[in-house]
C-alpha cells in the first residue's frame, strides 16, 4: 500500500477515535452532572492515586463543552466528512 494510501486511513482511522472519544466524554459530562459528582465523586474512588477533582471536572466540564463548541461551529461537518 502507497503512503498516500496509508496517509488516508490513518486520517480517516484518528479521526473515528477522536469523533467517538468526544461522543463518550459527552455521555461522561453528563453523567457528573446528574450524579452530581462534584460533590459525591471523591468519596467514593477507592483508588491510591487519582488527579484532583477540580482537574477531572476541568476536563469533563469545560473542555469537553469547548470542544463541543468548535464541533457545532462547523468543524463537526469536517469531521464527518472523512468518518
Amino acid at each position: 500500500m502507497s503512503r498516500a494510501n496509508n496517509f488516508v486511513d490513518e486520517v480517516q482511522s484518528e479521526t473515528r477515535k477522536m469523533w467517538d472519544s468526544l461522543n463518550r466524554l459527552t455521555q461522561l459530562q453528563r453523567e457528573w452532572t446528574f450524579g452530581n459528582y462534584t460533590n459525591t465523586l471523591e468519596a467514593d474512588i477507592t483508588l491510591t492515586e487519582y488527579p484532583p477533582i477540580g482537574d477531572l471536572s476541568d476536563v469533563v466540564n469545560t473542555t469537553v463543552t469547548a470542544l463541543n463548541g468548535l464541533i457545532a461551529a462547523g468543524h463537526g461537518t469536517n469531521i464527518t466528512k472523512v468518518l
